[in-house]
């Protein structure tokens, strides 16, 4: 790279492998293949072109394979060479790629791949089309062998890799200024006869299709960190550390706990996600379009354990989750599914999106999804109420093994100030309807619709939020431990079982001698509902 102006030069295969890999530790995989289905001879014969590349690069193919460590873990290595006929896509580099990918799923060996790209090789026709479907198979063989996947996206990349296999990694990493897109400026202007210069990078972390753009200079300190969260210990402490949590004592005023807690120095779940983990990475978006800063859903080291920890975020705008937040969140517990990552859901915000934008993006139906993602999921999932938990836009991210609150936090079926404005049409009742919302943990507990209530203490503010930190961690650390007791079959049926008896208790059998139930005829109801009519 320039050091004046930050100029990028192109990079060959070996020379990202040579950028990213432990020194000396790389092992060339790919053996030499030869493919010529076509006899193409347009302009030049196909077999020429080859050897003119190869000439040229040094290189037997557009793609480099092999096996190398990275900050001393094993890895695969798929590295395209832009310079081999635009790092196109054709029959050889294809088997190369399904080769490489087979290896790491059968060794549980991490990928990273480097794709620098154009289209699917035109000289070999719809041969080299299929290996979009080819190599998509491999990447879905490597889904279900629970190994990571990490693309990197080096500039530029377009066309066949780009719409296939390497955005079927878990998390897509971009070189800063990179091109990105399904087609090359050329083709879009061929196709739409309209001039563009095409995507960049940052732009694509801005939407939520990349997770990360990067300068090159960082890229391996990134993808080795990436690499590691998602390579899941899975350790919890066997013994309990604590007793029971003790019962919580109601707050005398709960409407002065509602406005404490929408302070803006109250932490909320970006917060507690940055005191809970010792490292983190943020995924970013929901690969449609849009990315949703309300909800963080990030890979994080918290201690020795990894976990999928989603975070709702008031401090975000307006701090209402779209349903680009909710597709993140699926689109999250997909990976921890995958890689086997347990997961841990904070929950402080005003709730879900609502308004016309959001009906006509499907708010209602992205909420419900998340429920069932959740109700789903094969890892241990714990929730923690950390501010206000409100209204459906929370239990969305609350459907868990396991519900704590802490002890100054709320979780309500709507917010005071909305029950006023609904039923008594008055803004000045919000104090008055926190008191008959019961909204407290105190009070959740006493209905019995959460797991415990960790008590926070008092004092000087630093000591007093290391401590509250501390005793998250032991209660988190007690609950995942206790849940990885199960095999992964049964936990989601665990959990549906949990919400499908919940509030049963609460429940009551009312008859008076006015209203009993009588059998009647058919015929009978038919008269009585002519009667209505």
């Amino acid at each position: 790279m320039c050091p004046s102006c930050g100029y990028a030069a192109k990079l060959t295969a070996a020379d990202w492998v040579g950028l990213l890999v432990d020194r000396g530790t790389f092992v060339q995989q790919s053996t030499p293949l030869d493919a010529d289905p076509l006899i193409f001879e347009l302009e030049q014969k196909y077999a020429e072109q080859l050897e003119d590349a190869r000439a040229r690069t040094h290189v037997g193919e557009s793609v480099l394979t092999g096996r190398a460590r990275l900050d001393g873990c094993d890895i695969v290595v798929v590295a395209f060479d832009f310079g081999f006929l635009g790092g196109s896509l054709g029959i050889a580099a294809g088997e190369y790629i399904v080769e490489a990918l087979a290896s790491a799923a059968e060794t549980s060996t991490p990928v990273l791949m480097v794709v620098a790209s154009s289209g699917a090789r035109m000289q070999e026709g719809l041969a080299a089309l299929f290996q979009m479907v080819r190599t998509s198979a491999a990447a879905v063989e490597l889904r279900n062998a629970r190994v990571p996947f990490v693309a990197i996206l080096a500039d530029p990349t377009t066309g066949a890799p780009y719409a296939s296999v390497a955005n079927l990694a878990d998390v897509v990493l971009a070189e800063s200024g990179a091109l990105i897109g399904f087609a090359g400026p050329r083709v879009v202007e061929a196709v739409t006869g309209k001039p563009t210069e095409g995507l960049h990078a940052e732009e694509l972390v801005e939407r939520g299709i990349v997770d990360s753009a990067l300068p090159r200079s960082e890229l391996r300190a990134a993808t080795a960190e990436v690499i590691d969260l998602l390579m899941n210990p899975a350790l919890f402490p066997q013994q309990r550390t604590r007793g029971p949590l003790p019962l919580p004592k109601l707050p005398a005023d709960r409407w002065a706990l509602v406005e404490s807690i929408r302070e803006d120095a109250w932490p909320s779940g970006r917060a507690w996600l940055e005191a809970l983990a010792d490292r983190h990475f943020e995924l970013r978006g929901d690969r449609t379009g849009e990315d949703d800063p309300a909800l963080v859903a990030a890979i994080a080291a918290m201690g020795e354990t990894h976990a999928l920890v989603l975070a709702q975020d008031r401090t975000s705008g307006d701090g209402l989750i779209k349903p680009s937040g909710y597709r993140k969140a699926q689109r999250a517990l997909k990976i921890a599914a995958r890689l086997g990552l347990p997961v841990l859901t904070l929950l402080d915000g005003p709730g879900a999106a609502v308004g016309e934008e959001a009906d006509g993006d499907g708010i209602a139906y992205w909420l419900a999804e998340t429920f069932a993602a959740l109700l789903e999921q094969p890892t241990p999932v714990v929730s923690l109420v950390v501010g206000q938990g409100s209204s459906g836009g929370a239990i969305a991210l609350a459907a868990a093994d396991r519900l704590y609150m802490l002890e100054q936090s709320i979780f309500t079926v709507i917010s005071p100030e909305g029950a006023a404005a609904i039923i008594s049409r008055d803004a000045d009742a919000a104090p008055e309807w926190a008191e008959a919302l019961r909204l407290t943990a105190a009070d959740a507990a006493e209905l019995g619709l959460v797991d415990g209530v960790i008590p926070e203490p008092r004092g000087p503010r630093r000591v007093a939020r290391s401590l509250r930190v501390r005793r998250v961690k032991a209660v988190l650390d007690d609950a995942f431990s206790d849940l990885w007791q199960y095999e992964a079959a049964t936990l989601p049926r665990r959990r549906r079982e949990r919400f499908l008896s919940a509030t049963r208790s609460l429940t009551s059998i009312h008859e008076t001698d006015e209203t009993r139930v009588q059998s009647v005829s058919p015929e009978t109801v038919n008269d009585d509902l002519k009667d209505i009519a």
